[in-house]
């Protein structure tokens, strides 16, 4: 077939299709060919048409995106990613178009081909395949056909979290929960830190000499805060106990002061802490188990209409499960929901977590990492097994005979192999969080712990006031060391640089008999 062109380099016949008996009449325009939608087989192109659901992480609109740019700048979200990697893998093109109706794809007699959603524009050849939030079913595989799968998906019962801390307290070390593991180790560190620093500075401050009879009948000067007395003092105000101890210089008492400042900030966060855990661990979830929900009837459970869910309810032979669809049918005016966004709303804002709702485990797990950040999958909390599973998983559909469709399924098995799946889910699902620490990633719960447990950051301040404590407590002993130093040297008319050594070394040598104590304030009468 051919176009006779009349202006510039376009004049004279162009080829513009071909026609075979196999694959009917197939249009090439500006390169690319274009296949008869309904022909039994497409022929090779470079370009197919993509269809999706806009739903977040899956597919989304770029912020600030116009209508008019192409896909590389309009979308972006795990599927565009995934697309691109499939498009690399089997040198091909893909233009994305969200679906119109906004719908997976379920049996709907009013439209041509009895399907809608993504499922009903393969079936109509308006699109060459669909990625997204498509569950694999055997009612779907009549139709369409499905890849391996490139996500699992089971059925997750999503809800409401209504107690502020969530964990398990229990364990033969589950006093030290309050805490992180990096506040432990710096409170320890701060206390070795404390202990070294009174020592010092109770060396060279001479306030801190006290004069004692020695064992040959003479005078002694020792100081009370030995390597061991300066341990035990900063361990029992680390304890908050009494101790016969006391400092008398100035840089003694800010070591003392800031140390006792440290320890009272800290002691009171950890037994708050500890009431709030024991508190939180003695709170019952409303919902534990598929089995509880459905032996209760004050918390409404739905799902999606029209969605894999619900037909897994609607066909399942577990007499748990036929309760809980006889639930939603009972109330099917407004159990159900048109659309994942509108059911994970309505968790949210049903007063006292009185709605659950029944979703594919990817989708609570990506509601999770979401602000407000109170919604929690109440299969993992409680550790369920996993019948309650719909059977499938998230795969690439295509239309029947598609020339693609291996293609895709070696692309999908090449990029599971190469790990490239399990790093596109992390990106979107959880490097991409607004809450703590997903509980997919933790297992029980983990995003939970982000208001109970304290860490480094919530405690760094508090250091800091403490470091500038000693640093000043040290400046003053060196001040107050070389201030007593200046006036030896002019009362005992020697060099300045002379008592300066003598008094270090009586201070390292920690006693000096009764002959030396003018070295020491001055008068030795004033001792």
């Amino acid at each position: 077939m051919v176009e006779l062109g009349t202006r510039g380099v376009s004049s004279g016949a162009a080829n513009i299709g071909t026609w075979s008996d196999d694959g009917g009449l197939s249009i090439i325009k500006n390169g690319i060919s274009h296949s008869r939608p309904g022909s039994e087989s497409y022929g090779k192109k470079t370009t197919y048409v993509l269809t999706s659901v806009l739903e977040e992480p899956f597919l989304r609109l770029r912020s600030g995106s116009r209508g008019d740019l192409d896909d590389d700048v309009l979308y972006e979200g795990y599927v565009k990613e995934l697309a691109d990697l499939i498009a690399l893998e089997i040198g091909v093109q893909f233009e994305i178009r969200p679906v119109l109706d906004g719908k997976y794809g379920s049996r709907d007699g009013s439209r041509k081909g009895g399907w809608n959603g993504m499922i009903g524009e393969l079936i109509r050849h308006e699109a060459d395949l669909a990625i997204g939030p498509l569950t694999i079913s055997s009612t779907r595989e009549a139709v369409v056909d499905f890849s391996t799968p490139f996500m699992s998906a089971e059925v997750s019962i999503l809800v409401q979290d209504t107690s502020s801390a969530v964990r398990d307290t229990s364990g033969l070390f589950s006093f030290l929960t309050p805490l992180s593991r990096e506040v432990w180790v710096c409170v320890a560190c701060a206390y070795v830190g404390v202990s070294i620093v009174i020592f010092i500075v109770s060396r060279f401050s001479p306030d801190e000499w006290v004069i004692e009879d020695g064992a040959n009948g003479g005078s002694r000067i020792r100081n009370q805060f030995s390597v061991g007395n300066s341990f035990w003092f900063a361990l029992s105000s680390l304890a908050q106990q009494s101790n016969e101890l006391a400092p008398r210089s100035a840089a003694g008492r800010v070591v003392s002061g800031t140390w006792w400042f440290f320890t009272v900030i800290v002691i009171a966060a950890y037994t708050a802490n500890l009431a709030a855990f024991r508190t939180s661990h003695n709170i019952e979830p409303l919902i534990s188990s598929a089995d509880q929900l459905a032996r209760q009837t004050e918390i409404e459970y739905g799902t999606v209409l029209g969605g894999t869910t619900m037909d897994f309810f609607s066909k399942s032979t577990i007499p748990t499960y036929n309760r809980m669809w006889e639930f939603m049918v009972a109330r099917r005016g407004h159990v159900f929901v048109n659309s994942t966004s509108e059911g994970v709303h309505r968790v949210r804002s049903t007063p006292g977590g009185r709605y659950a709702f029944l979703v594919e485990s990817p989708i609570a797990e990506y509601a999770e990492t979401r602000l407000p950040c109170d919604t929690i999958t109440a299969t993992t909390r409680a550790g369920l097994s996993r019948d309650l599973n719909s059977g499938g998983g998230y795969g690439v559909a295509t239309s029947k005979g598609s020339d693609i469709k291996e293609d895709v399924n070696k692309a999908i098995l090449s990029l599971r192999e190469t790990g490239k799946l399990a790093r596109l889910k992390a990106k979107w699902w959880y490097e991409d969080s607004q809450c703590r620490a997903p509980s997919s990633l933790l297992g029980n719960s983990g995003r939970h712990n982000q208001g109970s447990e304290l860490t480094l950051a919530n405690l760094s301040g508090l250091f800091f006031v403490l470091v500038l404590g000693l640093i000043l407590a040290m400046v003053l002993a060196l001040c107050e060391f070389c201030h007593n130093s200046r006036q030896e040297s002019k009362r005992g008319k020697i060099p300045f640089s002379d008592s300066i050594k003598t008094k270090a070394r009586q201070a390292i040598q920690g006693g000096v008999e009764s002959d030396g104590l003018r070295f020491y304030g001055g008068d030795s009468s004033a001792l």
